[in-house]
């Protein structure tokens, strides 16, 4: 019994010196690796395009009239500023209908302020005519108190004529001076009424004019009433001003088209006129790009179309320049381009960083990243860690431990400079760089540092 445990422990002792020796040769005969680390990211959802710029308006610049081109300030293929004076024409009618239309204005610009003197002098000579009634009014009623006094006297007299105290001539004498003045009174009264025409209560509601019980009010309303036919002149005046000062501004604006001016900034594209020709109205003498509706035309693929969606934001590159801008998605093709099977996508550029930048240019190569959704999470390693590539497939040599695995990938684009997989990865794990040819599966591995 004790001679067969001696010989069990023998043998167990053996063994464990075996697998010692086999770890040590493994050990010995490692393979010297570079590893890279599976990493999850926040991938862009994005669809990438290239294409060029282009300009989405282009303004026809006409003659506003017709004239001879006396200057041209601009080329083609020169850049203008909104307002910038393209060219200038000459037309001697303009110039001579602008001096009579001033002519006129001044004409009757006088006669509109003679008109409205006028009417001050007739207003003040209304309340001197006002006054001076009352002022006889005033007058007449004294005198009639007077013609009163004086009857009382003559009755007096009569009285001591019977009693002998007068003569006969004496009474004859004051009757025929009682008759005058009373004749004085009714002519004065009638003076009165005749200058009262056209300032009587019922003149007044003749004009549709309400009597005010106001007397202030009431001289207000009298003095208009005599002055309405001087109104009405004051009023024609003025209308014949206005007329004149709008044919002044027609003639001067008509005047003003004879200088060309662009209407947008931009370039110009095309000039059809030289200097000393004839043009009529409506003449097409310049055609300017606007300058601030920049686009680029980006042709995706039918699968990326479907997701694009009008008014997306854009970041286009020109590589001419090396400017990025902020855009958006203006329209997308309904219809794919029959030899590319592409559709076309324009992406409007943003005005204002157009015109701070002002370097971009039609025709210009452009890259545009249309963002169509949030971040997609992902795995992405190093590109030379795939080795056996087959259309989007390949092997990667996982460490496990200190032994290489040898498993298949699924990858997707190079993102950021390095491969996306899409599935036999998991995040974190470690992948063997640029593997050699004779790492196996179960191949010990010494990891050294990148």
């Amino acid at each position: 019994m004790m001679k067969r445990l001696i010989c069990y422990m023998a043998a167990a002792l053996v063994c464990v010196s075996c697998a010692n020796t086999k770890q040590q040769n493994d050990a010995n005969a490692a393979v010297t690796v570079r590893v890279s680390q599976a990493e999850a990211v926040d991938k862009p959802n994005e669809v990438t395009g290239f294409g060029s710029l282009s300009f989405l308006q282009k303004n026809d610049i006409s003659a506003q009239q017709e004239g001879e081109i006396a200057a041209i300030y601009h080329r083609e293929g020169e850049e203008v500023r909104k307002g910038d004076i393209l060219a200038l024409l000459k037309n001697p009618r303009l110039s001579i209908a602008v001096e009579v239309s001033e002519e006129e204005y001044t004409q009757a610009e006088s006669a509109y302020q003679l008109a409205n003197i006028r009417l001050l002098e007739g207003e003040f000579n209304a309340e001197a005519e006002l006054l001076s009634i009352e002022r006889s009014e005033a007058e007449l009623r004294e005198q009639t108190r007077y013609h009163s006094e004086q009857v009382r006297k003559f009755n007096q007299q009569t009285t001591l004529y019977a009693a002998g105290g007068v003569n006969e001539e004496s009474v004859r004498s004051a009757r025929f001076e009682l008759d005058a003045q009373a004749a004085q009174l009714e002519l004065s009264a009638l003076d009165i009424e005749i200058r009262r025409i056209g300032l009587r209560d019922r003149d007044l509601r003749a004009a549709g004019m309400n009597v005010s019980l106001d007397p202030e009010e009431k001289t207000r309303d009298l003095i208009a009433l005599t002055t309405s036919s001087l109104r009405v002149e004051l009023k024609a005046a003025e209308t014949s001003r206005e007329m004149a000062y709008k044919n002044l501004v027609s003639a001067r604006t008509a005047e003003a088209e004879l200088k060309i001016a662009s209407p947008v900034s931009g370039f110009i594209a095309a000039r059809n006129f030289e200097t000393g020709d004839h043009v009529k109205k409506d003449d097409t003498l310049f055609t300017v790009l606007n300058a601030d509706s920049l686009y680029a035309t980006i042709p995706v693929r039918e699968a990326d179309a479907f997701r694009i969606k009008k008014g997306m934001p854009v970041v286009v590159k020109v590589d001419g320049t090396g400017a990025t801008y902020n855009a958006k998605v203006d329209l997308v093709s309904p219809i794919a381009d029959v030899q590319s099977f592409m559709f076309n996508v324009r992406v409007l550029i943003d005005a204002a960083e157009l015109s701070e930048a002002g370097a971009a240019k039609p025709g210009m190569f452009a890259e545009a990243r249309i963002t169509v959704g949030k971040p997609d999470r992902t795995i992405v390693i190093d590109d030379e860690a795939i080795i056996n590539k087959n259309k989007k497939e390949g092997t990667v040599c996982v460490v496990q431990g200190q032994r290489v695995t040898m498993r298949r990938v699924m990858f997707g684009e190079i993102y950021e400079n390095k491969r996306e997989i899409m599935s036999g990865l998991e995040n974190g794990e470690l992948v063997v760089l640029k593997p050699a040819s004779n790492l196996k599966e179960g191949t010990y591995v010494q990891i050294t540092k990148k």
